[in-house]
């Protein structure tokens, strides 16, 4: 089995922040999200099919103030 796939278009990038208080601490947080589309073929034993999909990678950050 193989694959082989490329983007389809731009990677679109999502920034998301937030601010939480919990008692007397305060926590930020910060979201990073990347997509993008794919296109390509996948192989499984000799026959190759066309085939569409995405990737979409995620990143989590937390910085908390002395409390």
């Amino acid at each position: 089995m193989s694959a082989n796939d490329r983007p389809t278009g731009r990677v679109t990038t999502t920034i998301t922040r937030s601010k939480e208080e919990v008692g007397r601490c305060t926590i930020h947080t910060t979201t990073v999200e990347k997509y993008v589309d794919l296109a390509g073929t996948l192989t499984i034993d000799g026959t190759t099919i066309d085939e569409t999909g995405f990737v979409d990678v995620k990143t989590l950050s937390t910085k908390t103030n002395r409390c």
